[in-house]
Order: structure tokens, then sequence, then C-alpha cells
């Protein structure tokens, strides 16, 4: 049995909140200082195997430009190796509301062992949408459900 969870940088949500929650949080660009910072957010996969875990993202800027790194440390895992998609990282592209993370190829270099086992959780790109809240809810649906991303200080808060 081999068992592929991935994680996005932004993992798969689950919207119950409707088109609410897909509002537009502006006409105008997203701004660096709209992005920077740590964010997490909780995950539960159910499938062949179950596996829960925290993911936590930081959005920074560099000489590169907007970057991000991200870890999902897996808390629960049933029927799976519990693999960490630790670590990963990569570029963050803005085009009007729409936040895509892309996943460095580097990262799948420097996991061969994830890779070729074939089980664990497996970093891939992917896309948001910034809410009015703040929030980035992903722009797709799996078999994940998850929370929006939030800022870490206000996901402790709510």
């Amino acid at each position: 049995m081999r068992d592929v969870f991935f994680t996005s940088a932004a993992l798969f949500v689950l919207l119950a909140s409707g088109a609410s929650a897909q509002t537009s949080f502006s006409q105008a660009a997203i701004t660096r200082a709209d992005l920077q910072g740590d964010w997490s957010q909780k995950v539960r996969c159910r499938g062949h195997a179950s596996v829960d875990f925290d993911h936590q993202l930081r959005i920074y800027v560099d000489q590169r430009g907007l970057r991000f790194k991200g870890n999902a440390p897996v808390k629960s895992a049933q029927y799976a190796s519990g693999r960490d998609a630790r670590y990963y990282y990569g570029a963050v592209q803005v085009s009007g509301d729409i936040v895509t993370l892309k996943v460095s190829p580097r990262y799948y270099r420097d996991l061969p062992d994830v890779m070729d086992m074939g089980e664990g959780v497996v970093a891939q790109d992917a896309s948001y949408q910034l809410t009015q809240d703040g929030d980035l809810v992903a722009l797709g649906v799996n078999a994940c459900k998850t929370t929006p991303l939030k800022r870490a200080a206000l996901a402790r808060q709510r």
C-alpha cells in the first residue's frame, strides 16, 4: 500500500462558508505587507489512510522577491508512514487577489527518499484567494479538510 498525501504550500480546503468566503479582498493588487509574516492552519485528510497535521507557513522578502517556507508536522497518522512535509520552500506569485505558492524544484531533489517510498506528506504548488478578513482560502478541493490560512497570531485568538 502506498499512501502519499499532498500538502501544498497551502493545502486543500473544502469551503464550508460558501460564496462569502470567496469574496475578493480588494480590486487593488495585494501588497507585500498583506502577505508577509507567519500563517497557520489545521488539516485533516481522510481516505485510505488518515493524517492530521498543522500547516505552518512564513512569507518573507529576500533579494529574489516574495518567498515562502513551510512546515507541516504530522500530529497523527493511521495506515501511513507519518513522514512530515517539513521545510518546503519556494516563490510567492501574486496576481490581483490570487496568491500562488510555487514549491522550489530543489525541494523535490532534496527529498528523494520521500518520493521513492511513496508515502508521507509531500508539498506541492497551491493557489489561494485573499479574503476581506485577510485569510487565504485555497482555490481547490480534495479529500482534505482545512481551516483557511490565517495569520498565526490571529489563528490562536479565533
